[in-house]
């Protein structure tokens, strides 16, 4: 079976009780970050300090970033008809990351990526093409190779845009390609669709039994996911994979990578 296939096979549709278990699982979960914690900055991103500059394989900001294969797939532009915020970094297509200094999560510890995105050309409905990860790359080869972690996946084109975060084994050696993936529960709705300014925020705490995850797009109340599992504590890599589609032109800004150690005083 194709992957995305395989993605789009998944229920959509949660049951009032699962619901029920989400919002009491986010009122535990705010509870848990609220509790004696220590914010530490993994990077911050705006784009200030990268020139302007088109069809680029790399663009140093104050962090650097990198299309998978040296592509010239990135630009820095200035989107004045939507995020408005100065320089702004576009992708056309494939995979882009960032790397940083290995994260590990101790228990009550949590990671939390947040930013501002938009589609300059309304996305096209296919499978699961806009992918979004945190994960551990472990042999030196951001984009090939070992490297378990977490992706958010979404189909913004689709009504109501169906979304999902799946737990990645990383044995396929392409970090976002979703065939070798665990699906953490049930799909959920996504980002607005068309070209809307998004706001995007994903916590993921290591607890006592596992891994739990807050995935908030926008206002609206946050989803919660869980790996009981447990399995990615370590963290080095952040992904982003725009899939199957042409001209999408993916814009991205205001990107900020933070720890939260909880005090263990």
């Amino acid at each position: 079976m194709h992957q995305n296939d395989a993605l789009q096979n998944r229920n959509a549709v949660p049951s009032k009780l699962l619901m029920k278990n989400h919002f009491l699982a986010i009122f535990s979960f705010h509870l848990v970050l609220l509790a004696g914690v220590q914010a530490e900055t993994v990077f911050k991103e705006d784009f200030e300090a990268a020139a302007e500059t088109e069809n680029a394989a790399a663009v140093d900001g104050a962090t650097t970033w990198t299309s998978r294969g040296n592509r010239p797939l990135l630009s820095v532009v200035v989107d004045s008809e939507g995020l408005k915020s100065g320089n702004t970094l576009k992708i056309s297509k494939g995979f882009v990351y960032v790397t940083f200094p290995e994260v590990v999560l101790q228990e009550g510890d949590s990671l939390e990526l947040s930013f501002r995105f938009r589609f300059a050309q309304p996305p096209q409905e296919t499978g699961f093409p806009l992918r979004i990860g945190l994960y551990k790359d472990s042999n030196g080869n951001p984009t090939d190779g070992y490297a378990p972690g977490y992706w958010f996946m979404s189909n913004p084109a689709a009504e109501g845009g169906k979304s999902m975060v799946v737990m990645e084994e990383g044995t396929d050696g392409s970090p976002g390609g979703g065939s070798d993936f665990k699906g953490l529960q049930d799909l959920f709705p996504g980002p607005a669709t068309g070209t809307a300014v998004n706001k995007f925020k994903w916590t993921i705490l290591r607890s006592s039994v596992g891994v739990d995850m807050a995935i908030q797009t926008n206002d609206e109340p946050p989803v919660t996911r869980a790996d009981k599992a447990g399995k990615v504590t370590r963290f080095n890599a952040f992904g982003i994979s725009i899939a199957s589609m042409e001209n999408a032109e993916f814009l991205i800004d205001d990107v900020a990578l933070n720890v939260i150690r909880k005090d263990k005083k």
